[in-house]
């Protein structure tokens, strides 16, 4: 057949077969696209009623031989009509004819998903969540075994099937809650053949978990491929990731191997290039899990990436890590162990820098505790070991903890061991020694007790001085509201004389920053408690009482109280003092809202109070004050701050300056600003009441970024200084110079005063450059201390320049004349200093009772020589001194190295020298000498030593190191061998062979309160503790002390022995008796060291048995001398001085000084710095003599014997001297109208009033006289009733009775219009005779008398004197002769005698002249010698409990046997 034939048939045959298929198949065709429709309705009406989803495509194109494909494939959310998954293609490959035999196991050949995604977000899709999750709950109370047919179902239906499914470029998305998963499958198959199920998928992939929002997103891309077994039993996988980053870091590659065999899996990495090695096992039927970690050399950060990490951890890139972990977990036992090593880098970050060092870990654990045998740090800068078990049911370590070395951030080292321990419930940790760089704490103990909802807390310390206590609670409670806080922290500490220097040097240590200065703190100690209190919202704390003390420094003390919460602050009861600065005051701030801040201050600083008020609100500051303080500041962003201040005499703090202000000011930046005083003055004394005080200087001006300027400066008000003050401050140049100039003119009105100044300064880098000049003409220091007068000027002329190579600088003093500590300074000279020489001349220095002259020096810096010559002449304790002194310098050399500069030079001259100085024609009181005594003082490298005396009497040397020694001869008054130690918190001093001449060193020093005329002291002493607080201990022993009190007890006790015994910081003399010439006396001391001087003294004294010791004085209260006896306790501090006890006072007189009263509260008022305190009850007995207002002119003189001690006092708070008490006199006399009365009975009583004592007198007197018309005898009577004694007016009277110019007459007094030249003169001479013989020769006659004839009272009283004066000079008769009872008239003899205490018994003897040719002699006519007549008057006084009975008589009368000249009297007294 032909070809073309033969097409054409093939043709129509192929033609033929096809029409008879297709009549076949169709109704097939149409069958399977029924089926296919009733499976696709059913599939979609399942999945939207049980999953809420909707299924839609665009095409279905069935192949009835081998295939089904799906094009645009479509799912929705039912509800909200979301499209939640789409694939472009769908299909699935089967085969046919193995279908169509009734095989539907194998059926299916491929599924192809291609170009979709899937999104399923349970956050959006509420109705899905739901569903899923009913699902999820039906499934799982569907019972286990059920669930696992099921599951064994699915296994036997998949591992039966030949299937292959291919995925590509299909995006996949899960979001709920707490996950958000977005993968995208680039390629991905699952093949199953008769043998093996294969997977292989490539992929990449992101993580999000809301419970760790910190580690951001994690995203990674993928490879796995995998192979098992039919049935799943076995198989493994590779999983490849390229990377795995998150937002904080990133991994590189990561590859691992997965194994499933036996019912296990094992998990292994494959990367060979990092050395490391990850291992785990998972037992599925056992769910056991084991697994190891180990590696060597491998450096993390170098396979992980750290994003946004700070630069410091880029030096932990080099950080290497050896050693293993592994770990087994069976049931729920979990066992692991680890013994690993970390190599770290040097580490440096801002403030701290760590040496490479090795950390290591060596430990085990399980489920119930950690057990660590090692835990280490060691290297150059760390040496750290630890080992300690941890249990988790206690939550409570045991072990220990050394730390032999580890650098703080400062540079300094810490080191300290610690010991972990339990007990029941609680853990302890002590720590026997904690040291931080020069902090160092001892027994450290820390213990915590944790209990349910609350953990207990307890912290002890001590440091070389005190104690650190801490203790505290944490309650915890998670049941808590909203509104209230479910925890609470509580702490209490109490610091017991803590160092603060402990305190800092921690501080120090741990903060480098901190640039504490050590010698500010090293002494301060310490004392508090504090409490505080938070719920982690809100905080209180409370400070009580922080008291702050120096061990080294006298009169410091601090103490405040400080509490507070997060609204507010106060702090309380604030006390400084420190030798005469003071502080006391309170602080108090409200800041509820930090915009609006309201705070008050209240603060006294030396007795000076300040009150300051103020608020800041909406960027305004407002301060107001006393003293009419007050400040404005107002804050804006563009303009910057702007303000006033004002004041009004406001003191300055601990200055004597007082400030008068008023000003402006703005402020932008340190370029741009302006400071404008409106009105300024300074003043330096106290401001006045009323208006300005007179020293001080005012001024107004303005400064700036260029400078000071101050138009005008006036000091004074009449004839003031004015003028101006220019002070310049220019930009620094370009060249790093910067030039400065002040400059100063003041002038007075009349031009008579005069000052100028002016100085320029450049300073260049390192170097300074000054030029100057001062001129000051008869300028009047009144004008700047308020302490000068008038006549205190000055004039001066001064000019300087310095150089780095040139120091030049000349003043010269024609005058000056100033007010120096209560004495007058006056002095003339100058002083040159050119270069590396300088000259100094002083014609004289006078200074109260110290002059030098002729003073005259120079010194040569580049022959480091020098000299100084000057005469003195001057008083020091009541001794006159003079000396010529001469001093002279000789310095070593410097090396050439230190040549280079001036000022090195200077330094130098300190460093090795000799100082050679000797006095020559010297006198020391009455002492003198001629020839030179020197002094030397050597110092060389680490050592300086001294030398004094012709036969270097005095020698020692002080070593850099501390090392003391001195020597003081046995020709010196005082002789002893001193050798120890002196350290900077150290002393130990041994002082031997101690003797000394009591007397000669007593009278150096001039003090005259005791005087000591004879003794030694013997023995040794040692000195400890530290320089400030040193420590005594020895014993003195004192041999023959002859001693007195020239100004109270004049005669001489002793010789005595007795010993001064040192005890710490304690002395003592204990009980000693000295025996005097007239009584014993007793005496005890005590006294208490504050640093090297016994402040505290106490000393107890008295007069033995009854006998009394003659006592004498004459001070600023009294004037006395008789005898005496006492018990008296003296205190002397450094502020007091007080005397307290009893004394008994007899057998003389004593006066009140009253006028001085006023120089006494002078002298002790409280201002002073040594106050004066007295309590002293006097007893005054029978032959005491009270005199007024002196002892030699007395007014009044009379005995005055106590029942009741008189109490004397003055007052330590305002000095103030009183008096209280009565006296009753016995006879003595009073001194009226030029007549002398003798006082018959009276009394001075003394209120105690304060200040003005004036005591009042009650007194009956009278003398015995004669009438001078008629010759009768008569008694003129005084009398006075509580009357003030320095306004004394008593009544006169007479008996028998006369007028009152009558009873003048008889006193002497000059009539009215009887005043001629002749009347004159002769009542002038009377009267003055009268006076001169009452107080002349017969008052020391009647003393002698008196003790003579052991009476308690002897007056004589005779006109003799001027009985001669009348009758010889003016008596009318010149013929008439005078007799014996001429001079002897109106002369009377008063004695008294003290019978006990009870009875006194006094009689009256007067002598009159016998006129026979007057018929008035009264009495007796009978003259006892001649013309000579006796009148006898005696009496007798017994005291009684109830009153007082005299019985007296004047015997006139013989013939009616005296019964008329007798008297009884009866007396009492009532006080109200």
């Amino acid at each position: 057949m032909k070809p073309a034939a033969q097409t054409k048939v093939e043709f129509l045959l192929f033609l033929c077969i096809l029409i008879l298929s297709f009549a076949a198949l169709r109704p097939l065709m149409q069958t399977l696209e029924k089926k296919l429709t009733a499976v696709r309705s059913a599939l979609l009406t399942e999945l939207e009623q049980t999953y809420n989803i909707r299924l839609s495509y665009e095409s279905l194109s069935p192949s009835i031989l081998r295939s089904i494909s799906l094009r645009n494939v479509k799912v929705y959310d039912a509800e909200h009509s979301a499209e939640i998954a789409s694939f472009e293609d769908f299909s699935v490959q089967y085969r046919f004819w193995t279908l169509l035999f009734g095989n539907t196991a194998e059926f299916i050949d491929s599924v192809n998903i291609a170009n979709g995604f899937i999104d399923i977000d349970l956050v959006e899709n509420k109705t899905l969540a739901e569903k899923l999750n009913t699902l999820l709950q039906s499934s799982n109370s569907t019972s286990s075994t059920s669930v696992s047919a099921s599951t064994e179902q699915k296994f036997a239906f998949f591992s039966s099937q030949l299937l292959n499914v291919h995925i590509k470029n299909i995006r996949l998305r899960f979001r709920n809650a707490v996950h958000d998963i977005n993968a995208r499958i680039t390629d991905g198959y699952l093949g199953i053949d008769t043998e093996a199920i294969t997977v292989s998928l490539s992929s990449t992939a992101s993580y999000r978990n809301t419970d760790y929002t910190a580690v951001g997103y994690t995203e990674t891309a993928f490879t796995i491929e995998g192979k098992f077994n039919k049935h799943l039993t076995a198989g493994s996988a590779v999983a490849d990731f390229s990377h795995i980053s998150t937002d904080r870091f990133g991994i590189s590659h990561l590859k691992l191997f997965a194994d499933y065999r036996d019912k296990i899996f094992t998990f292994n990495t494959m990367q060979g290039f990092q050395p490391i090695d990850v291992t785990a096992r998972w037992n599925v039927e056992t769910n056991d899990i084991n697994g190891r970690f180990s590696c060597e050399n491998f450096a993390p950060l170098q396979s992980i990436t750290l994003y946004d990490a700070p630069k410091s951890m880029m030096q932990f890139t080099s950080l290497t890590m050896s050693g293993d972990f592994q770990f087994m977990l069976s049931g729920q036992q979990l066992r692991w162990d680890t013994d690993i090593s970390f190599s770290l880098p040097p580490l440096a970050f801002s403030s701290y820098r760590l040496a490479a060092s090795q950390l290591r870990l060596v430990a085990e654990g399980t489920d119930t505790g950690i057990d660590v045998s090692q835990l280490s740090l060691s290297g150059k800068d760390a040496d750290v070991f630890s080992k300690f078990a941890f249990n988790f049911d206690t939550m409570l370590p045991t072990g220990r903890a050394s730390i032999k070395r580890f650098k703080l951030p400062s540079g300094a080292l810490a080191a300290a061991d610690f010991q972990f321990s339990k007990k029941e419930n609680s853990f302890f940790c002590r720590i026997p020694s904690f040291t931080a760089g020069k902090g160092v704490l001892r027994n450290i103990n820390v213990t915590l007790t944790p209990s349910v909802k609350k953990i207990d807390y307890a912290f002890s310390a001590e440091d070389g001085y005190g104690r650190y206590g801490f203790d505290g609670s944490y309650i915890y409670n998670e049941s808590g509201s909203a509104s209230t806080s479910p925890h609470f922290l509580e702490l209490h500490g109490a610091f017991d004389a803590v160092s603060i220097d402990t305190v800092c040097s921690f501080i120090q240590a741990a903060v480098p920053e901190a640039n504490i200065p050590s010698a500010a703190v090293e002494s301060l100690q310490c004392t508090t408690e504090f409490y505080i209190s938070s719920d982690l919202r809100s905080f209180s704390y409370n400070c009580i009482r922080f008291v702050l003390v120096s061990n080294t420094v006298d009169d410091l003390y601090a103490l405040l109280s400080v509490k507070g919460n997060q609204a507010s602050f106060s702090v309380t009861d604030i006390e400084f003092s420190y030798k005469k600065m003071s502080v006391r005051g309170n602080i108090n701030a409200d800041f509820d809202r930090l915009n609006d801040i309201i705070f008050t201050g209240s603060l006294v600083i030396n007795s000076i109070g300040y009150q300051v008020q103020g608020f800041f609100s909406q960027n305004i500051l407002n301060i107001y004050g006393d003293y009419g303080l007050a400040i404005t500041a107002l804050y804006e962003k563009d303009t910057g701050f702007q303000g006033t201040i004002k004041t009004d005499e406001i003191p300055l703090p601990f200055l004597p300056f007082f400030l008068t202000l008023d000003s402006e000011f703005r402020y932008r930046n340190p370029m741009d600003w302006l400071y404008t005083i409106e009105n300024g003055y300074v003043s330096y004394a106290e401001p006045a009441s009323l208006g300005r005080t007179t020293v001080g200087f005012d001024f107004h001006g303005k400064a700036d970024p260029s400078g000071l300027f101050l138009s005008e400066v006036k000091f004074g008000n009449e004839e003031a200084l004015t003028g101006m003050l220019t002070i310049t401050a220019p930009a620094t140049g370009d060249d790093g110079e910067t030039d400065y100039s002040v400059e100063l003119n003041l002038v007075s009105p009349a031009n008579t005063e005069r000052l100028d100044f002016a100085a320029a300064f450049n300073l260049s880098g390192q170097s300074v450059h000054a030029d100057g000049s001062l001129k000051l003409d008869n300028i009047s220091l009144a004008r700047f201390l308020y302490t000068q007068g008038k006549t205190h000027t000055v004039s001066a002329d001064a000019a300087f320049s310095i150089s780095p190579d040139l120091f030049s600088f000349r003043f010269d003093v024609p005058q000056l004349s100033m007010f120096v500590r209560g004495q007058d300074l006056n002095t003339s000279g100058s002083l040159t200093i050119e270069n590396e020489s300088a000259e100094l001349n002083i014609e004289q220095l006078e200074w109260g009772k110290h002059k030098a002259s002729d003073i005259a020096g120079v010194f040569s810096l580049a022959e480091m020589t020098g000299r100084l010559d000057a005469d003195y002449a001057g008083e020091a304790a009541k001794k006159q001194m003079k000396a010529h002194i001469r001093t002279a310098y000789t310095g070593v050399q410097p090396d050439e190295k230190t040549k280079s500069t001036l000022f090195s030079r200077l330094k130098s001259v300190t460093e090795r020298f000799t100082i050679t100085t000797s006095l020559s024609n010297w006198q020391f009181g009455n002492s003198n000498g001629k020839d030179a005594v020197p002094f030397s003082v050597i110092r060389d490298t680490g050592v300086t030593a001294f030398y004094a005396g012709k036969n270097d009497d005095i020698t020692g040397f002080i070593l850099d190191d501390g090392v003391v020694s001195l020597q003081l001869a046995e020709s010196l008054p005082l002789k002893l061998n001193l050798d120890g130690t002196v350290k900077k918190d150290a002393l130990n001093i041994q002082v031997s062979d101690i003797r000394a001449d009591v007397k000669k060193i007593w009278d150096i020093t001039g003090l005259n309160y005791v005087l000591f005329y004879g003794g030694t002291l013997t023995g040794d002493l040692a000195i400890s503790g530290k320089p400030m607080e040193p420590e005594f201990n020895g014993k003195l022993v004192g041999r023959n002390i002859t001693v007195n009190s020239p100004n109270y007890a004049p005669e001489i006790y002793g010789p005595v022995t007795l010993d001064i015994i040192a005890d710490g910081t304690g002395l003592e003399i204990p009980y000693t008796v000295l025996q005097g010439p007239s009584t014993d006396i007793w005496a005890r001391c005590t006294a208490e060291f504050s640093g090297w001087i016994p402040n505290d003294v106490s000393v107890q004294c008295g007069t033995l048995g009854t006998k009394k010791g003659v006592f004498k004085t004459d001070n600023l209260l009294f004037q006395a001398a008789g005898v005496a006896g006492c018990t008296v306790d003296i205190k002397v501090t450094p502020t007091l001085v007080g005397v307290y006890g009893s004394a008994l006072f007899d057998s003389g007189y004593f006066v009140v000084k009253f006028n001085d009263l006023d120089k006494f509260n002078a002298k002790y008022a409280r201002t002073r710095d040594i106050a004066f305190d007295m309590k002293l009850d006097l007893q005054l007995g029978h032959k005491a003599e009270f005199r007024w207002p002196t002892a030699d002119f007395p007014i009044l003189r009379a005995l005055v014997p106590t029942e009741i001690p008189l109490s004397l006092v003055v007052d330590a708070g305002t000095g103030n001297f009183t008096v209280a008490g009565d006296v009753k006199m016995r006879g003595g006399e009073v001194f009226y109208i030029k007549r002398n009365f003798y006082i018959r009975e009276g009394s001075i009583s003394f209120a105690g009033i304060t200040k003005e004592i004036e005591p009042l007198v009650t007194l009956r007197a009278e003398i015995r006289d004669r009438d001078t018309g008629t010759g009768e005898p008569l008694r003129l009577i005084l009398t006075a009733k509580d009357q003030p004694l320095f306004s004394f007016n008593p009544t006169l009277n007479s008996d028998p009775p006369r007028s009152t110019n009558e009873i003048m007459q008889l006193l002497g007094q000059v009539a009215i219009g009887d005043t001629g030249r002749d009347n004159l003169w002769q009542n002038l001479l009377v009267s003055s005779s009268d006076i001169l013989a009452q107080v002349g020769f017969l008052k020391k006659a009647e003393n002698r008398v008196r003790d003579f004839l052991k009476l308690d009272a002897f007056s004589f009283r005779t006109l003799l004197l001027q009985n001669a004066i009348f009758g010889n000079l003016f008596s009318k008769n010149r013929n008439t002769v005078l007799t014996m009872s001429n001079y002897l008239d109106n002369t009377s003899v008063y004695i008294g005698k003290y019978f006990g205490s009870a009875i006194y018994a006094d009689a009256l003897l007067h002598l009159s002249h016998y006129d026979s040719k007057s018929v008035k002699n009264g009495g007796s006519q009978r003259p006892v010698y001649k013309d000579l007549l006796f009148q006898p008057e005696i009496g007798l006084e017994m005291a009684t409990p109830f009153f007082l009975l005299r019985w007296s008589v004047a015997p006139t009368k013989p013939d009616t046997l005296f019964v008329g000249d007798a008297a009884l009297t009866f007396s009492w007294k009532y006080s109200y």
